[in-house]
């Protein structure tokens, strides 16, 4: 494998250090995961001299900003790439598995090239395919990195939904803290109120089971949505009077909750984030106002947003 590769997708490129640290983060968690694998080449070769060994000890031992990914949520995605044909190798379940935390650490951050590194990361050891049994190692890496890719927009969708219904919580009961919130999310099974619509309209999708109880996967969300909660409110002021000022006809006391929340969530994304394509999260927010708002916020929320971001991407440049 070339450690001294640039890797690269359409225009983006990773530089030696990331390269080199998640080759050593992988080459360590492939030992720490199959304990017989021996290799070839130790990591302290001069192959790696580029790699940052405090990244690699954070991706193996869970140190910031891995320290919330509880092993489980891990194996529970990476077991979803064991599809048909799909041969389970050391290396590459050890490739995945730093892909997967990657995701995870930030459900927002860019997909495309982190795919494209972990794809060569496999082939470059494994080869283009098993010569006994004829798997294409970069054709079914690639899948599994499709089903990765998918199940994290799915959680990002989620942990957006889990945020909306925080801060709906937050708009009306007061009185309650931001941690009995979240206790009212991790059973969804609640004392029906009349303004609880989310009940039934709760995307909780493969994050619980019938009765509404969160898996690994689904209180993992939920965690990620407290956080950006916290967030969100440590920007309100801000992130409200860039609304405000984009906002030609409509005072913010004036909006639906749902559509003010909506709009503030991606405002914050949008222009306090590191983003490649806005649609992206334009849509995402038209989307979730379609399941949370009336018939009229997604043309509203689009509107909004396509202004908010024309009067602020000269800053955000």
């Amino acid at each position: 494998m070339n450690k001294k590769m640039n890797r690269s997708a359409g225009k983006e490129k990773l530089d030696d250090v990331f390269v080199q640290t998640r080759d050593v983060a992988a080459m360590m968690l492939c030992q720490k995961m199959f304990p017989e694998t021996l290799w070839v080449d130790a990591f302290s070769s001069e192959n790696y001299k580029s790699a940052d060994m405090s990244v690699v000890r954070a991706i193996v031992n869970g140190g910031a900003p891995y320290e919330d990914i509880p092993d489980q949520v891990v194996s529970d995605i990476l077991a979803l790439t064991h599809v048909a044909r799909y041969e389970i190798v050391p290396w590459r379940e050890a490739v995945l598995s730093v892909l997967i935390k990657d995701f995870l650490s930030n459900l927002r951050t860019s997909s495309s090239i982190l795919c494209e590194d972990a794809i060569a990361r496999v082939v470059g050891l494994l080869g283009e395919s098993n010569s006994e049994t004829g798997e294409s190692y970069r054709g079914t890496t690639k899948n599994a990195t499709q089903i990765i890719t998918g199940q994290r927009t799915r959680m990002r969708k989620t942990m957006r939904a889990f945020t909306l219904a925080l801060m709906y919580e937050m708009r009306y009961r007061q009185t309650r803290t931001l941690d009995a919130m979240v206790a009212d999310m991790d059973s969804l099974v609640r004392v029906v109120r009349d303004d609880d619509f989310f009940l039934d309209t709760f995307p909780i999708d493969v994050f619980g089971d019938d009765k509404g109880i969160l898996n690994a996967r689904g209180r993992f969300v939920l965690n990620e949505a407290r956080k950006f909660v916290l967030v969100l409110m440590n920007h309100l002021k801000e992130i409200d009077e860039m609304i405000q000022k984009s906002s030609k006809n409509w005072r913010l006391e004036r909006m639906s909750v749902n559509d003010l929340n909506i709009i503030r969530i991606a405002t914050y994304e949008l222009l306090f984030c590191k983003v490649s394509q806005t649609s992206v999260y334009m849509n995402e927010a038209v989307e979730l106002s379609k399941t949370f708002g009336s018939d009229k916020s997604r043309n509203f929320v689009n509107g909004m947003l396509q202004q908010i971001w024309d009067d602020n991407k000269k800053a955000k440049a």
